[in-house]
C-alpha cells in the first residue's frame, strides 16, 4: 500500500537524523584526518575478502548470508579500517547490480537497539519497496523513535529494553530475508564493544 510506503519513508528520514552513518564517518575522518589507503589495501587484496565480496554475486538464498569478521587488538585501528572498507564497498556497490551498503559505527553511547534502528532505516531508505514488510510495525517503530528523540533532546540516556531489542532484531531479519533484497553489504564497526547484559 502506497500510504504505508510513504509513512515508512518519512519514518526513515526522521531516523537518519538520529543515526546518519555518513555524518558519523565524516566526523571520524575529521578527527583522525583523511585516510591513506596504503595501510589497508592488504584487506581488499586478501583472498578471503575477494571470495566474500564475490559471494554477493552468486548469492544463494538457501545458503544464508556470508560473514566476514575482521577484528583486532585494542591497539589496532579498526575504526579507520572500517572507514576504508565502507568507502571501498561504496565504490563496489555503485557499479554492482542490485547491491547496497549499510553501515554503523558503534560507540559506548550507542545501544544495540540504536544500531539496529540505524541499519533498518538505511535499508528501507535505499530499498523503499521493502516498506511493505513493515506494515503493522510502524506504530511500534514510531514509539521507539519518539523515545530516541526525547533522549536526544534532553541529552539523556536512551533506555533500552530486551523486548525493544528483540523487536528491532526481528524487523532487521525480516528485511534482510525479504525476496528481491539483492546483495546487502553490512559493515558494523565496534560491535564487540556492546555490553552483552
Amino acid at each position: 500500500p502506497t500510504d504505508v510506503i510513504e509513512r515508512t519513508v518519512i519514518w526513515c528520514r526522521r531516523a537518519l537524523i538520529l543515526t546518519d552513518p555518513l555524518i558519523t564517518r565524516r566526523d571520524i575522518i575529521a578527527t583522525k584526518g583523511r585516510i591513506s589507503p596504503s595501510p589497508f589495501e592488504w584487506v581488499i587484496k586478501d583472498d578471503r575478502y575477494r571470495k566474500w565480496l564475490d559471494s554477493g554475486k552468486k548469492r544463494d538464498r538457501d545458503r544464508g548470508s556470508q560473514l566476514l569478521w575482521i577484528s583486532g587488538t585494542l591497539s589496532t585501528d579498526t575504526t579507520t579500517l572500517s572507514v576504508f572498507l565502507t568507502e571501498e564497498l561504496e565504490k563496489h556497490t555503485a557499479v554492482a547490480e542490485n547491491a547496497e551498503l549499510v553501515f554503523f559505527f558503534c560507540n559506548r553511547s550507542n545501544t544495540y537497539t540504536l544500531m539496529l534502528y540505524g541499519l533498518i532505516s538505511q535499508i528501507v531508505t535505499k530499498r523503499p519497496e521493502l516498506c511493505q514488510h513493515l506494515y503493522g510495525d510502524l506504530e511500534r517503530l514510531n514509539k521507539i523513535q519518539e523515545n530516541l528523540e526525547a533522549a536526544q533532546r534532553s541529552e539523556g540516556t536512551f533506555e533500552e529494553t530486551p523486548e525493544m531489542s528483540a523487536f528491532m532484531l526481528e524487523i532487521f531479519c525480516t528485511l534482510i530475508r525479504a525476496p528481491g533484497l539483492g546483495t546487502m553489504f553490512c559493515v558494523i564497526e565496534g560491535f564487540g564493544d556492546y555490553d552483552r547484559s
